[in-house]
């Protein structure tokens, strides 16, 4: 902005020492100039709306198109107007909003620019920064627009392998003998049809082979419920790999539940660390189990949110949260170490018909993890990388897509 208080004070001083009288009238014509600048400067920016558009959520590595609508409600032009739009460190990118256009009365204009989900979070776009001018450059007026947007970014996924991880942990379906319901993944066999059954269970080829029409024959299963379960203490980590680890431990917990809710399982989470989205004081997190992608969004958006706090451990977390896991509930506990506070409320958990086992994020040694007191019926596995979690037969470490929407 031109400083025109000087310039003006000395025009004023040089036409009264030489008696100049055209010199009043160039100084009349400028604080003219210069009054109209500044109401036309303060009331242009007050007609400025702006409104931000982007998808959400997103998926970890996901590029994001973020769209800012600048718009002119009233009826003076905008000379110039330049935007800034700030942007979270882990957001950031060359081609971030920062341009100078021109608005007509009543018009609008639309920037844009593409950003990557680099790092899973809860991220609260902007605020937006606006500077309206005149033609001259006598006035300048800045506003900030505080969008209020939130921006979800889900953690990495990485597949888990059919061997090895998958096989020592105890989720899925068993066999019951009670005809709970009829499981449509487990024919056993075909039956001729009878009043009253399904015609999406006709067995087709057996009704060719036998002539008669024939209905599958499936075997009665019940599906046991899965809760994981995350500790993101601050003091449970080492301090030296309290990032990384905790990272990880989200990591494993998101692709866990992906995975169990590809195979159509009931998963609910536990989670001993803070949420933005709950009052202050509030250091636990838990998640009934449900089937479907509902319940995938649902609890990635809240790993994406949640991160170390000063919070008691995950057996606290637990204890508070038993009362709502049934008889034969699968519970798989993603934490650094073996504390013997986990142990006790593990071993409670089991004399109610608990299975559980663990996932311990922890640095391995050439020889092998660190030794811990660890019961005979608790199963452990080690991660400490990615392919740690992928032991297919290929163990090629990648992220996997993640199906959402309806159920």
């Amino acid at each position: 902005m031109i400083p025109v208080t000087p310039v003006i004070i000395g025009i004023f001083l040089i036409a009264s020492f030489f008696k100049i009288a055209f010199l009043y009238h160039v100084l009349y014509l400028l604080v003219a100039v210069v009054v109209v600048s500044r109401v036309w400067a303060h009331l242009a920016a007050r007609a400025i709306t702006v409104e931000r558009r982007f998808e959400s959520p997103a998926l970890h590595g996901q590029e994001i198109d973020v769209v800012l609508a600048i718009r002119n409600r009233g009826w003076l032009p905008v000379p110039w107007l330049r935007t800034h739009d700030h942007l979270p460190l882990a957001l950031a990118t060359s081609a971030n909003v920062d341009q100078v256009v021109s608005l007509g009365p009543r018009a609008e204009r639309v920037m844009s620019f593409r950003t990557t989900g680099r790092q899973r979070g809860w991220y609260e776009l902007g605020p937006v920064r606006i500077e309206v001018g005149d033609l001259f450059g006598f006035a300048r007026h800045a506003i900030e627009f505080a969008t209020k947007a939130r921006l979800t970014v889900y953690p990495r996924i990485v597949p888990i392998g059919r061997r090895g991880l998958v096989s020592r942990l105890p989720f899925g379906a068993v066999r019951s003998r009670a005809a709970l319901f009829d499981d449509p993944s487990r024919v056993i066999g075909a039956r001729e049809y009878q009043p009253g059954d399904s015609l999406r269970s006709v067995h087709w080829s057996a009704t060719a082979a036998t002539g008669t029409l024939q209905v599958r024959k499936l075997e009665p299963a019940m599906t046991l419920r899965t809760v994981v379960a995350v500790d993101l203490s601050r003091d449970a980590y080492p301090a030296e790999f309290r990032f990384y680890a905790s990272e990880l431990a989200i990591v494993a917990t998101a692709s866990v539940v992906s995975h169990l809710i590809d195979l159509r399982q009931e998963v609910g989470l536990v989670v001993a660390g803070r949420d933005p989205m709950l009052p202050l004081g509030t250091n636990a997190r838990a998640l009934d189990a449900a089937k479907g992608n509902t319940q995938r969004e649902r609890i990635l958006s809240t790993l994406a949110r949640v991160h170390l706090d000063d919070c008691p451990p995950i057996a606290n977390a637990l204890s508070a949260a038993a009362a709502s896991f049934g008889w034969g509930t699968s519970l798989i506990v993603v934490v650094p170490a073996i504390t013997a506070e986990l142990i006790a409320i593990l071993t409670r958990l089991r004399r109610s018909g608990v299975s559980a086992s663990a996932i311990l994020v922890r640095r391995t040694t050439p020889y092998g993890a660190i030794e811990e007191s660890v019961p005979a019926w608790l199963s452990t596995i080690d991660v400490w990388r990615d392919d740690d979690l992928d032991t297919s037969e290929h163990g090629a470490v990648r992220s996997v897509p993640v199906r959402l929407g309806s159920n």
